[in-house]
């Protein structure tokens, strides 16, 4: 089990793709095979990347605290967020701060413009989502790949028996 919420010493201090404005970042785990990784990002008060762009690669987000704001939606404390690959990103801000835990399908490769997703974007309050047994149906590896299941929410545990 990974404590999300412990100290870490790992943090780096990094510019945001599209932006000028800094944040910090740690990488929690990365697959060698896909590149997909999976990071702790914490934005600071009055943060603000106003480029219009995309990734190439599929994001799921879980804002674990604070509040930012992403193509005019509000994602705060306990939200769920999927943006699809090729999926258009504006206005980001986070105003007060916030920590969030991102996973992205691949090596994230920012592209400033409009995109084409494969898919819709997805906001939920992570207290009213029901998993169904293997997960949600969400996200893809890359732009044109099949849809597969979440990997951070897990899917619905699976039964003991109890002897």
């Amino acid at each position: 089990m990974i404590d999300l919420l412990a100290e870490r010493d790992d943090w780096t201090w990094a510019p945001m793709p599209g932006s000028a404005a800094m944040v910090d970042s740690a990488l929690v785990h990365h697959d060698r095979g896909t590149r997909a990784r999976l990071l702790l990002v914490r934005f600071p008060a009055g943060f603000s990347r106003p480029e219009r762009g995309r990734f190439d690669v599929g994001e799921e987000l879980v804002v674990l605290s604070g509040r930012v704001w992403l193509s005019s939606i509000s994602y705060r404390a306990g939200h769920y967020g999927w943006i699809p690959p090729e999926g258009t990103r504006h206005d980001l801000s986070s105003p007060d701060g916030a920590l969030v835990l991102a996973w992205f399908s691949g090596r994230p490769q920012w592209t400033a413009g409009p995109g084409n997703p494969t898919g819709p974007s997805i906001r939920a309050p992570l207290d009213a989502m029901t998993v169904p047994p293997g997960g949600l149906s969400l996200r893809g590896g890359g732009p044109g790949d099949a849809h597969g299941a979440t990997v951070l929410l897990p899917a619905a545990p699976p039964e003991v028996a109890v002897p």
